[in-house]
């Protein structure tokens, strides 16, 4: 006869046994589980890392990209005044080299506000083709306002507000003095009504803007101009240095008077030390001529600005005194701009004929030889990537010469000799 103990035993050493076996496999389920893990989450952090330096890498090479004189950037990145201070520097050079060197040491912050306001004026430029057609033209008209219906107007019932801000209000329609066209409202005659453009007393436009692409028309062209005058005031410092030491110089030379006590004269910096950079090389009286337009320039911008902000409204924008005081100031400020360009440009190519193994060629130069080369089929490469080679071979050959000045946005500067009687 069996013994039931025993059986008992027995089959408890199997289940005992079968769940050791389940446990060690459920063991090496999670290992391998935990094992995947590790290693997925390793693969993403390896992943992380790469796109981080990819990140990095593109950053860098867009800030080497736009270094120079890219518009929106406050000075060279390779500027070294700043970076060359002698001991027995006055609180004033000091002063004006730590503000040159705070711009250099954060380029990376003013590339990147470069690169989203370049964004921002391209959608810009682009809401402005949309509503240009219908705020002067009225060509695809968006978004029309009622009340400047002048049918609606000569039978209205009711009140408006009128561009002057004023509420004026009929039970009879209002005398319509000026039916208006696509780039201007209509105007009601308060009093002294005789008859369409017969009004002998107070007019008044019926609203601010008739539609809605004059209200986009308006915004998108105050954001225009403020970005132009971010573009023109970020290297006012710069300006303003080159300015005060051009003048210094200028004033030496007439009236023999030392102003600050620094040797000058061409080929020495701010400090009296030779330099390599072109721009110390154009004679003094150019150089204050160029570096005080670049000045007006910011002023005659500035002045812009606050017109533009001061007459808010579309129509205000468009009619007098608005429209004058607006608009010269930018015209003055872009004439300066050019003519800074012109003279600096000139002076320039008269250094880079003299002294061609000294001075650097204009990029445009090169450029140039690297579209013939892309055309005639000697490069090999498409169109882009031969004109990349050419900013290189420009970079290589020119880039340690002092650089080919940016007379409409800043002036580069840059010196490579060691600098002398620090």
């Amino acid at each position: 006869m069996s013994d039931p103990s025993g059986e008992r035993v027995s089959a408890g050493g199997e289940a005992s046994v079968a769940v050791s076996k389940s446990f060690g496999k459920v063991k090496a389920a999670a290992g391998g589980a935990a094992s995947a893990v590790a290693s997925t989450t390793r693969d993403a952090a390896n992943s992380t890392e790469k796109i981080a330096a990819g990140v990095k890498g593109a950053a860098s090479k867009v800030t080497r990209i736009l270094s120079g004189s890219f518009p929106g950037l406050p000075v060279d990145a390779t500027v070294a005044p700043a970076m060359a201070t002698p001991p027995d520097a006055t609180c004033w050079e000091r002063s004006r080299d730590a503000i040159l060197l705070f711009f250099v040491r954060f380029q990376p912050l003013f590339v990147g506000i470069a690169i989203f306001l370049a964004v921002c004026f391209v959608i810009d430029i682009c809401v402005i083709v949309v509503a240009f057609w219908g705020a002067v033209f009225g060509v695809g008209i968006l978004g029309p306002e009622p009340v400047c219906d002048v049918n609606n107007l000569r039978t209205y019932d009711g009140c408006i507000t009128t561009a002057d801000d004023f509420q004026r209000c009929t039970t009879t329609g209002f005398n319509v003095s000026y039916e208006g066209n696509p780039q201007f409202p209509p105007k009601i005659c308060i009093d002294g009504f005789s008859g369409l453009d017969a009004c002998t007393g107070t007019e008044e436009y019926v609203a601010e803007f008739c539609n809605l692409s004059q209200r986009l028309f308006n915004i998108c062209i105050k954001v225009i101009v403020f970005v132009i005058t971010y573009v023109n005031c970020l290297p006012i410092a710069w300006r303003l240095a080159i300015m005060i030491d051009a003048w210094a110089e200028v004033v030496e030379a007439v009236t023999g008077i030392d102003v600050d006590y620094r040797e000058s004269g061409v080929g020495l910096d701010f400090y009296g030390r030779k330099t390599e950079a072109m721009w110390f090389h154009i004679p003094s009286a150019k150089r204050a001529i160029i570096a005080s337009l670049l000045v007006f320039a910011i002023i005659f911008q500035v002045i812009n600005l606050v017109f533009c902000l001061y007459f808010w409204p579309y129509i205000e924008t468009q009619t007098s005194p608005g429209v004058l005081l607006i608009n010269v100031p930018a015209l003055f400020s872009i004439i300066c701009q050019i003519a800074a360009g012109c003279i600096q440009s000139k002076e320039e190519t008269k250094l880079i004929t003299a002294q061609p193994d000294r001075f650097p060629a204009p990029v445009g130069k090169y450029l140039k030889e690297g579209f013939s080369d892309w055309k005639s089929g000697r490069s090999g490469k498409t169109l882009w990537a031969t004109l990349k080679d050419s900013m290189e071979k420009f970079k290589e050959k020119e880039g340690s010469k002092g650089g080919q000045a940016a007379g409409f946005f800043e002036i580069q500067v840059v010196q490579n000799a060691a600098p002398e009687n620090v």
